[in-house]
């Protein structure tokens, strides 16, 4: 079980037994642990209507703060999605996450909806809001980047083309695997 609580993902694992001992009332057993993880986040402004808090993190000024070493669930639209799957009308088409990154670590895209008709961009730009890298392959479902310097970074999702919901990962270079051996890194000048 997973659920959002403030702003956290609590995972849980819960067992319920039940045996009457072949005689009377049945007596009941629960059991489990709960934790939350660490270094994960919650797009600060889902489509979901039923989550509370909800901050727009559509823009420089109002970017999501996140740790260097983390991961992030998150949801973008650039058509509206009418209501459909417990989600809100409006568009959600860019979100927004500020971060200081190290040289070698590497920022993923992984793509949960990969389709033609919904293509996500990643993109990274410096403290100084430049664009210095994007990765905005479509339909592979993953998009990467390498960070070159340590430095105080934006990074944003944007949707191109439909909805999805996507995961975010900053990790070191050694924790990111890829078995395809895909890697679509762009220089921008």
């Amino acid at each position: 079980m997973i659920k959002i609580i403030n702003g956290f993902v609590v995972c849980g694992f819960f067992v319920l037994a039940a045996c009457s001992g072949g005689e009377g009332t049945p007596t009941y057993s629960v059991s489990g642990k709960a934790a939350v993880v660490n270094n994960l986040y919650v797009d600060s402004d889902t489509n979901d209507p039923t989550l509370f808090n909800q901050n727009d993190n559509s823009g420089f000024e109002n970017a999501q703060p996140i740790s260097s070493f983390s991961q992030v669930y998150g949801f973008v639209t650039k058509a509206p999605t009418n209501g459909f799957f417990n989600s809100s009308d409006r568009l959600d088409e860019n979100d927004i996450f500020s971060i200081t990154l190290y040289s070698g670590q590497v920022v993923r895209l992984e793509v949960a909806s990969a389709r033609s008709d919904n293509d996500l961009g990643l993109f990274l730009y410096n403290e100084n809001r430049d664009l210095i890298r994007t990765s905005i392959e479509t339909q592979t479902g993953l998009e990467e980047l390498e960070v070159t310097e340590t430095g105080e970074y934006f990074i944003q999702v944007a949707a191109l083309s439909g909805s999805s919901n996507y995961v975010l990962t900053m990790a070191d270079e050694l924790t990111v695997s890829n078995s395809s051996g895909y890697r679509n890194i762009q220089m921008v000048d």
